[in-house]
């Protein structure tokens, strides 16, 4: 009989866990109705595309071949999705993992708690990542394969050594292959890759083969996206639609009006999941100081304005929307500063310095937003993953200090995430069931030659980026993608 305290018992559960999340989510992805800019993924169009290596389109060549694949193939639009978040799970896993720990007690609640934090993520950013295949794409497979490096070399943080790794070769293409899909991320990348080169040389007093493999890897990488014409055609101009601008006005602007709402205000579970570990982390430590105190009601109050936010997004402190930009803003640098000076000063120096690294990614990544206009929710799932593997390792720290029983935090999280299951594989289901009805009324117009074809709306549209074309220009996609003739009239209703 396997017991579920015993190591055999929670390797068994976890194996069974993975199974199940991946048929669910093999599932889901097969429901999926194709939305917005998937249509635009018609197959002439997309070719040309493609033959011209992307040419004045964008540097994402990854992120467009991914795309290509899960719009023309149902095999891929099934198990391309599945793959990458059971590897995104499985990195999760490897980073919560304690490598000096012949038994990981904590690891079946930490990584339930991972799966449920992954899949009640805001709607916006739900919708824009999980529930298009676009954004998908190009959004969640570079946080995924940074996940991997960071997991990789997160030893010189916690340990102050770098492991040597027989696989170390592989890191070449793992840092080329994060840089091929968004610009805000092949950005930080390199960033990033340079900063641990020079943070392991003055740890160590060494520049490692494995980090200037990376570093090489993240540059190349960045040189071939940005040398695709798209990025200088139209000076400020990507794919015709995004601007950049250096200015620091404009940067500022898009930093108080976009980039903290999508970064932290909308991330109200997050927040309040947070904001419960750092007091748990200050009542662990006994301490009353003035400043621990500050910090308690900084992070209690702003975690309680997120979910205001989200309940009653209308509310504003000021008519003047500048002014109430502005107040959003400073609460939210006190919130990221608060966060930071409250893990640095209770966490203890093995473990501090990695989650305060994943926290400073998270907003280093969203730097470069700022000089982009518009920015989506999908831009920031990167930001939310980081976020979210520094609560956990938080959390596991917290749980470290003392034998605790996780018997019923575990089950309760089992419990969120099947119910979070059951009601996504309905909604899924459903949309995914008026997909396949459109598709044969859309057949059996263009067969029987008729002059209107009229399609029901998705049951679920929320849940989805588009569900229906907008505009003429949309519309014009929207019947290539399916074969629709250009004289014939869509109706939706």
């Amino acid at each position: 009989m396997i017991r579920i305290n015993s190591t055999s018992g929670r390797r068994w559960i976890r194996i069974l866990m993975y199974l199940s999340f991946l048929v669910v989510v093999a599932y889901l992805a097969y429901q999926l109705p194709y939305c917005h800019d998937d249509w635009k993924w018609g197959l002439p169009a997309r070719l040309r595309l493609m033959k011209r290596w992307f040419r004045n389109y964008n540097g994402r060549y990854l992120g467009n071949i991914t795309i290509l694949l899960l719009t023309r193939s149902v095999a891929a639009k099934v198990f391309i999705p599945t793959l990458w978040m059971i590897w995104l799970l499985k990195e999760i896993d490897r980073g919560l993992s304690e490598k000096n720990c012949s038994e990981n007690k904590n690891s079946l609640f930490l990584l339930l708690l991972g799966i449920f934090l992954l899949t009640s993520l805001p709607q916006s950013l739900f919708q824009q990542t999980y529930g298009w295949f676009s954004g998908f794409a190009n959004y969640v497979p570079p946080a995924i394969l940074f996940l991997a490096w960071f997991n990789w070399t997160e030893s010189i943080y916690t340990e102050g050594m770098v492991r040597e790794s027989r696989w170390k070769l592989l890191a070449l293409p793992l840092g080329v292959a994060t840089q091929l899909f968004c610009e805000h991320v092949t950005l930080f990348a390199v960033v990033y890759a340079l900063w641990m080169v020079i943070y392991t040389k003055a740890k160590s007093g060494k520049v490692y083969l494995l980090h200037l493999l990376y570093l090489s890897g993240t540059v190349l990488g960045a040189v071939l996206m940005f040398s695709n014409t798209a990025y200088r055609a139209d000076s400020g101009k990507i794919s015709g639609y995004k601007s950049i601008s250096a200015s620091l006005t404009v940067m500022v602007s898009q930093l108080r009006e976009t980039v903290i709402d999508f970064l932290f205000i909308n991330n109200w579970l997050l927040n309040s999941v947070l904001a419960i570990t750092l007091i748990w982390l200050l009542i662990r430590r006994g301490k009353r100081s003035l400043a621990d105190t500050a910090i308690a009601i900084i992070v209690c109050g702003y975690a309680f304005y997120s979910v205001w936010h989200s309940v009653c997004p209308e509310w504003v402190f000021f008519s003047n929307q500048a002014v109430n930009d502005s107040i959003e803003l400073l609460m939210t640098l006190a919130f990221f500063v608060s966060v930071l000076l409250c893990i640095w000063r209770n966490v203890d120096p093995r473990h501090r310095l990695s989650i305060c690294i994943l926290l400073l990614c998270s907003a280093a990544a969203a730097a470069p937003l700022m000089a982009v206009s518009p920015t989506g929710a999908r831009c920031y799932y990167f930001c939310y993953v980081m976020q979210c593997m520094a609560l956990l390792k938080l959390i596991q720290y917290l749980l470290q200090e003392k034998s605790l029983s996780l018997w019923y935090p575990a089950l309760v999280a089992a419990v969120a995430v099947t119910v979070l299951g059951a009601v996504y594989i309905r909604i899924y289901m459903a949309n995914g069931v008026t997909d396949r009805y459109r598709q044969e009324q859309i057949e059996a117009a263009v067969e029987s030659g008729a002059e209107e074809v009229v399609l029901p709306i998705m049951p679920y549209p929320s849940w989805r980026y588009m569900t229906e074309p907008v505009n003429d220009s949309w519309l014009k996609n929207f019947k290539e993608f399916y074969g629709i003739p250009e004289d014939m009239t869509v109706v939706f209703q």
